[in-house]
């Protein structure tokens, strides 16, 4: 785990390098990205400082599902799958000690995903208290309005990422007519407003192509995009196999990440084709860790198992779970697969895995 450790610190000393690289010819963005750079540096000291003093990997990532709740009906979407909108959602205080500890633990990024983060009343008033993290807030776009807007001006430290599917037809087909404008109208309210923000492409058998000839990527460039997030499509409903990257376009997609790296002045982010220089799957808390909107604490968005909450257990208490301690001591199971998500191919066996600390634990118990 030192090891470990060792790699994922200094791996993002190179993302600050492209942070750098990503505004240094925006000069509106030089003092956010200063400050940006100022917090990851002090962050990356205080996880050496847990590992060295209490022996704990800290994770740079945590995942945060922030509600159930969303304004569209996205085709394939993961949330919809595995977590009923009916659930009862996280209360304000319990996600205000979740960014407390996170803020000590020193936890680089905070990544907010949903259903749509924008439909949690208050939520962009609870991050504001938080300015030593960086939230990357996943968003479909159609909630961003003059008000949101004036609060990411005031709270440079939460980054708005537009999800789409790249050009207008595969967007509009996934996540319903004239998604596609209004996701482009809020990015160009966003740079109006001289903010960094990103997106965040699903890529599929259906946009493969167009993805790789980089017209998506130039369209958003010049609206005025700078952080990119290639997220490989991962088959969630049943029949939609079809639509997952065959391993050779996998590999295409990892080659063109890196053209689209050398190419343009922005940030590209793979998932999970980023994970291989780590020796695979980041998930259960090598790399991050997943909260869900009920705070059942999971491995990763696409393994809904948990064996603990944050409702009852600190943070750290979660990273040292039965279950997510036993994903990472049979880490060599996870070998990177057609679908994307090595958890998601494994499901089963995380299944039985999950049965087996049960199990232990209420042996011990008894």
């Amino acid at each position: 785990m030192n090891s470990l450790s060792k790699e994922l610190q200094d791996s993002f000393t190179e993302l600050l390098a492209d942070i750098k690289k990503a505004v240094l010819y925006n000069p509106r963005w030089w003092l956010t990205a200063l400050k940006m750079i100022r917090r990851q540096r002090q962050a990356i000291q205080q996880r050496k400082m847990h590992l060295e003093v209490h022996g704990m990997h800290i994770p740079p990532m945590l995942i945060v599902s922030v509600t159930n709740r969303c304004n569209l009906t996205c085709k394939g979407c993961y949330n919809q799958k595995f977590h009923a909108s009916t659930s009862q959602e996280m209360s304000d205080d319990r996600l205000i000690a979740i960014f407390q500890e996170a803020e000590v633990l020193g936890i680089s990024y905070v990544i907010l995903v949903g259903g749509e983060p924008l439909s949690r009343p208050g939520l962009l008033n609870i991050l504001s208290q938080f300015s030593k993290i960086d939230f990357i807030l996943f968003t479909n776009g159609t909630l961003i309005n003059a008000e949101t807007v004036q609060i990411f001006r005031k709270q440079r430290h939460i980054i708005p990422v537009i999800s789409n599917e790249g050009g207008t037809h595969h967007t509009d087909n996934r996540r319903g007519a004239g998604i596609s404008d209004a996701a482009t109208l809020a990015a160009k309210a966003l740079i109006k407003n001289g903010l960094i923000f990103g997106s965040s492409i699903t890529v599929s058998r259906d946009n493969f192509s167009e993805v790789m000839t980089g017209a998506p990527i130039d369209k958003l460039i010049k609206t005025g995009c700078s952080l990119f997030f290639l997220i490989e499509y991962v088959p969630v409903t049943e029949g939609s196999e079809s639509l997952c990257l065959t391993e050779s376009e996998c590999a295409a997609l990892r080659n063109r990440l890196l053209y689209f790296r050398n190419r343009y002045r922005s940030m590209f982010v793979g998932f999970p084709g980023d994970e291989e220089r780590f020796g695979g799957c980041l998930a259960a808390g090598r790399g991050f860790l997943h909260i869900n909107a009920s705070g059942g604490v999971e491995a990763c968005p696409f393994a809904p198992v948990s064996d603990i909450s944050i409702e009852n257990a600190t943070l750290a208490q979660a990273l040292q779970s039965p279950l997510m301690t036993t994903i990472r001591q049979n880490h060599a199971e996870l070998e990177e697969s057609v679908g994307g998500c090595a958890l998601w191919q494994k499901r089963e066996w995380l299944s039985a895995l999950a049965h087996q600390v049960q199990f232990k634990t209420n042996a011990n118990q008894s």
